[in-house]
């Protein structure tokens, strides 16, 4: 609809993953009968874990908390 803007803000910091909708697209806002539309998804990269497959060999080269590169 021409002349409606909306401001949408976050409760979290993070990084946006998905919009999933459109300009134009329907938006339900979220009540005791419907979860609403989900107009976003977005991660805390700071809580981020990575798992791996390390030869047996290389077990003593790497350490929790070293930098990935």
């Amino acid at each position: 609809m021409p002349g409606y803007n909306s401001l949408v803000r976050s409760t979290i910091e993070g990084i946006v993953l998905d919009v999933p909708v459109e300009e134009g697209n329907s938006v339900i806002e979220s009540n005791t009968f419907n979860n609403g539309t989900v107009i976003a998804t977005i991660t805390d990269m700071s809580e981020m874990i990575f798992e791996a497959k390390v030869y047996e060999l290389e077990v003593d080269n790497i350490s929790e908390g070293m930098q990935l590169r």
